[in-house]
C-alpha cells in the first residue's frame, strides 16, 4: 500500500521524536524537515553545520592542489571563512549550557563525495568541486534559514541569523564560478 507524502512525512517525524537527543533525527537525515520547512533540533543544526564546514574546508583544500586559479581563490576564502564559522559555532556551544556533540569527522555521505573528488583531476575535478560547492551551500543556507526562523536555542539562533548572510554570499560565489 502506498502512503500519501504527507502521511509518510508524519510517520518519519513521529519516529524521529523517539530518538535519543544526541542522534540526528530521521526528518533531518532524509530531508523531510527541509521539504516541509521544519527547523532542525539544536543537535541536528550543530551536527549539520559542523559537517558542512568540514566538507567545504576539506574539499577546498583539495581544490588548492587540483584546480585553476579562479577556483583556488574561491577555495582559499572558503577555508578561511568556514574555519571562522566552525570556531564560532564551537564557542557558542561550549559557552552555553548546551550538552551538544560537535562532530569532528564527515558523515558517510560527505566522505563519499570527498573520496570521489580525490579521484578526479583537471576539468573533471573542477566541475565536480563547483557542483559540490553549490549543493553544499544551498543545503547550508536552507539549514541556517530554518534554524534562524524557528530554532529553539537563543544563542544558536543568533549564530544562525548572523552567519546566514555569509553563506548566501558563498552560494552566489559558488554559482558564479562557472561563469566566464
Amino acid at each position: 500500500m502506498r502512503m500519501p507524502v504527507t502521511a509518510a512525512a508524519c510517520l518519519l517525524l513521529l519516529s524521529a521524536a523517539g530518538m535519543p537527543a544526541h542522534a540526528q533525527s530521521v526528518g533531518e537525515k532524509t530531508g523531510v524537515n527541509s521539504l516541509i520547512g521544519v527547523a532542525p533540533s539544536s543537535q541536528d543544526f550543530v551536527t549539520q553545520a559542523s559537517i558542512s564546514d568540514l566538507f567545504e574546508t576539506q574539499t577546498s583544500q583539495l581544490a588548492l592542489e587540483k584546480s585553476d586559479e579562479k577556483t583556488k581563490a574561491y577555495a582559499q576564502k572558503m577555508i578561511a571563512d568556514h574555519k571562522k564559522t566552525s570556531d564560532e559555532l564551537k564557542s557558542v556551544v561550549q559557552t552555553g549550557d548546551m550538552k551538544l556533540d560537535i562532530p569532528t569527522a564527515l558523515d558517510s555521505t560527505h566522505q563519499g563525495k570527498l573520496d570521489k573528488l580525490k579521484g578526479l583531476s583537471g576539468a573533471d575535478f573542477t566541475k565536480q568541486y563547483h557542483d559540490d560547492q553549490v549543493t553544499a551551500h544551498k543545503n547550508a543556507t536552507d539549514l541556517y534559514k530554518r534554524y534562524a526562523e524557528s530554532g529553539d536555542n537563543a544563542a544558536l539562533k543568533a549564530f544562525a541569523i548572523k552567519t546566514k548572510p555569509h553563506l548566501d554570499e558563498h552560494l552566489k560565489m559558488a554559482q558564479d564560478l562557472d561563469k566566464k
